[in-house]
């Protein structure tokens, strides 16, 4: 928590300037690569470069911590309940009716009390107050209202979400150069962003320029009898690779072409 609390905004600093956790991040956006492969592999390595002392479940809770404010974030912040309209839909959000100085579930209740109860009785969660007494009459016992100590919500989709019940596949999902690779969509054009591609998967590549040689033949051979280019996603692992040789071709092309104007 004290990392979480302290060193937050340097955790993503780092990752932001880190070129390496670009380049993985947007080769994830662009061939559909599952963006929670890439944060449990870039994001973990960061944490323990910066706190080795971490074992594994602490950097694992560190991780789910900075991807969690990552995933807030994304979806436009926190809204407090105060703040969050009338007629909005908080999912999961429970209604209570006053019992003397308690507070009732309306959930908790029988049929009977249920089919009496008058709109105006009931009280969404939302409108406790935070010292509010829950009375459970199933168990005939009181509590306090702490099992949602947060008052703090999300907007996903058409609903409200408490930050506590964030759906994990939500926060995992979370690419944070998305925003900028769909800018970067929109105002380049297609040759382009097909380099920005090229540079990203050439320099994760193990392409060597013996095979780009011995390769070569084979491709234009393709191309020719195919009438398109190799496609990156194909079953065949051989035109896969056929796809990341060009890449190195198109990457090691551009770097002669970059010195020779130097």
């Amino acid at each position: 928590m004290n990392i979480l609390n302290q060193d937050r905004e340097e955790i993503l600093a780092q990752l932001c300037q880190n070129a390496d956790s670009i380049k993985k991040y947007i080769a994830a956006e662009t061939n559909n690569v599952e963006t929670e492969a890439v944060s449990d592999t870039v994001i973990p390595s960061i944490i323990r470069s910066k706190y080795p002392t971490l074992d594994a479940n602490e950097v694992r809770q560190v991780q789910e911590g900075v991807m969690q404010y990552m995933a807030i974030n994304r979806q436009g912040g926190v809204v407090e309940g105060k703040d969050i309209p009338e007629d909005a839909i908080i999912e999961n959000e429970r209604c209570f009716i006053k019992q003397g100085t308690e507070y009732v579930d309306i959930a908790t209740l029988n049929a009977e009390r249920k089919s009496q109860l008058n709109e105006n009785d009931i009280i969404k969660e939302r409108h406790l107050p935070a010292d509010a007494k829950i009375y459970n009459p199933k168990t005939k016992s009181s509590s306090s209202n702490d099992s949602n100590p947060s008052n703090g919500f999300v907007k996903v989709g058409s609903k409200f979400v408490n930050v506590n019940n964030l759906p994990i596949d939500l926060i995992k999902s979370v690419n944070p150069f998305h925003d900028a690779y769909e800018v970067l969509s929109r105002t380049v054009d297609k040759e382009v962003l097909q380099t920005i591609n090229d540079v990203v998967h050439a320099s994760r590549s193990t392409v060597t320029e013996a095979e780009a040689v011995l390769m070569w033949p084979k491709i234009v051979a393709f191309i020719k009898n195919k009438g398109r280019q190799p496609n990156r996603n194909s079953e065949d692992a051989i035109e896969r690779r056929m796809t990341e040789v060009i890449s190195y071709v198109r990457n090691q092309k551009a770097k002669r072409e970059a010195n020779s104007h130097d």
